[in-house]
């Protein structure tokens, strides 16, 4: 079974948006459960960002995950309008510190 962990930031990010988005976002990510690779490389548009895997919804939001094979886990470490820059690497690994 594939555990699903956010970071406080991304849940923090996500409780800033209204009701009706948060929970569609949220359904969204639990398909991640089932299938962790549905999100697209990050590293196809930027290259800086190895590993991360994107997930689009209505074509304005962006979840931001990592998917570890090993410990079955994806870590959602950010959630933020697609018209926003996206966070450094190093900025993005440090949230998926916040867990560890």
């Amino acid at each position: 079974m594939i555990h699903i962990q956010s970071t406080n930031t991304a849940f923090n990010e996500l409780e800033r948006l209204p009701d009706d988005i948060s929970f569609r976002i949220i359904r969204q990510v639990s398909l991640l459960a089932n299938y962790p690779k549905m999100g697209v490389f990050l590293e196809s548009s930027f290259p800086n960002l190895k590993g991360l895997r994107q997930l689009i919804f209505k074509r304005k939001w962006r979840v931001i995950y990592d998917f570890d094979e090993y410990e079955k886990t994806i870590y959602v470490v950010g959630v933020q309008s697609c018209r926003r820059e996206l966070p450094a690497m190093r900025d993005l690994y440090r949230r998926k510190r916040e867990i560890d």
